[in-house]
């Protein structure tokens, strides 16, 4: 809204797809959820530092964990029944956590989400590892 004259906006999203000369209108009222902190309310939890995954290296010993924010809760039966799909895993889990080896990587998931990568101390790197299992 460059020149503040709200009065003229239309309401919809527009796109345009240079290459096949097409353009794509889409009502953004008709998206709007009340029950959604971000749409009723206009906040953003996910965008704030509590709403943040929490990295942390732990000295010494190669690893990197990870903790939820406090407000999401992890799925752990879900999240085994994900992981034992994945037949090149060996995966262990007990009501408390949930445990597999990569090829590099040893990954420890606790029923509270907080999870450890075992096998390294770049946050990038346990980063990748953490989304590609965990999500």
């Amino acid at each position: 809204m460059l020149t503040c004259n709200t009065g003229a906006l239309s309401g919809k999203l527009i796109g345009f797809d240079v290459w096949k000369n097409q353009q794509m209108e889409l009502k953004v009222a008709v998206l709007k959820n009340e029950n959604c902190p971000s749409c009723a309310k206009k906040l953003y939890p996910n965008l704030s530092y509590d709403g943040q995954l929490k990295t942390a290296i732990l000295c010494g010993r190669n690893t990197v964990q990870f903790r939820q924010p406090t407000h999401q809760v992890i799925h752990f039966e879900q999240l085994v029944n994900n992981l034992e799909k994945n037949t090149k895993l060996t995966l262990f889990s007990n009501p408390y956590l949930v445990s597999f080896q990569t090829d590099t990587y040893r990954v420890v998931i606790f029923k509270d989400g907080r999870t450890l990568i075992h096998g390294t101390k770049d946050i990038q790197e346990a980063k990748k590892i953490y989304y590609q299992y965990v999500g």
